[in-house]
């Protein structure tokens, strides 16, 4: 909305009224997606506490839910921690990194390597990205460069 204006210096921020506000959206959220994989998706693979979850929906269909396209650096970090603690572990983590981005994207490239090598069998996938929250677009053009073979301009 504010790229209109094309002034960097500009930037909207969110009032210390509607901050509550925003943690119980984020809750909603989880307890949306939790709900979507209860019900559609039980024993699913899953990448970084959720932020990836995989399998396939019958023989012929997968499914992929990316639910964020930034928090996906793989920092080793247990998967048995709450949410809670698996962010702090990871954002500390993160912070002490010499190049955040890089881990992202190179810890992405592997593990949609993996996941697609999971999935590559079926005729079709579901990709899911109703919850994500954004993140970096070099994860977006590398997922669909797995679902197609010509090259395409985008933006």
């Amino acid at each position: 909305m504010i790229s209109e204006l094309n002034d960097g210096h500009i930037s909207i921020e969110i009032p210390d009224s509607l901050k509550n506000e925003i943690e119980e959206n984020d809750d909603l959220r989880r307890k949306a997606i939790n709900a979507i994989i209860q019900k559609h998706i039980p024993n699913c693979k899953t990448c970084n506490k959720g932020m990836i979850n995989w399998r396939f929906m019958n023989d012929s269909t997968s499914y992929i839910q990316f639910n964020d396209f930034e928090d996906l650096a793989n920092y080793h970090i247990s998967n048995e921690l709450t949410t809670e603690e698996f962010a702090e572990q990871y954002w500390r983590k993160a912070e002490e990194s010499l190049n955040y981005t890089k881990d992202v994207l190179g810890s992405f490239k592997e593990q949609m390597h993996i996941i697609y090598e999971d999935i590559k069998n079926t005729q079709s996938c579901i990709i899911d990205v109703r919850f994500n929250g954004g993140g970096f677009d070099q994860i977006g053009l590398e997922i669909l460069s797995y679902f197609t073979n010509k090259k395409h301009l985008p933006f």
